[in-house]
């Protein structure tokens, strides 16, 4: 009966685990979904600005390709990260300009 009863409730606190774990995951697809909905609309000249920008500055993006992937997502996060501001990996308008400024201050030394 004491087994029956460790047993039921070590199945409980993985039930729990699992379920918190899955709510965890919903969060953060709704916060990504909230920032790629703010994210502006780039062109692909835009998004090859961006990763150009994101290597002059120390990220490596591995290319400018114009294809903001999983590696490009992970180089935004970091450089937000570095402004202070929520590492989403997606930018904001304001974001976005800040950054093709940053990246064109060493470009003019």
């Amino acid at each position: 009966e004491k087994a029956a009863a460790e047993a039921a409730a070590r199945q409980k606190a993985e039930d729990d685990a699992r379920r918190a774990a899955a709510e965890a995951e919903r969060q953060k697809a709704v916060q990504e979904k909230a920032a790629a909905d703010r994210e502006p609309q780039l062109t692909e000249r835009d998004r090859k600005h961006i990763q150009v920008a994101l290597t002059a500055l120390g990220h490596d993006t591995a290319g400018a390709d114009g294809i903001l992937g999983p590696r490009t997502r992970a180089m935004i996060a970091a450089w937000q990260k570095r402004q202070g501001a929520p590492d989403t990996g997606y930018l904001t308008s304001q974001q976005f300009l800040a950054l093709k400024q940053q990246a064109a201050q060493p470009l003019e030394r």
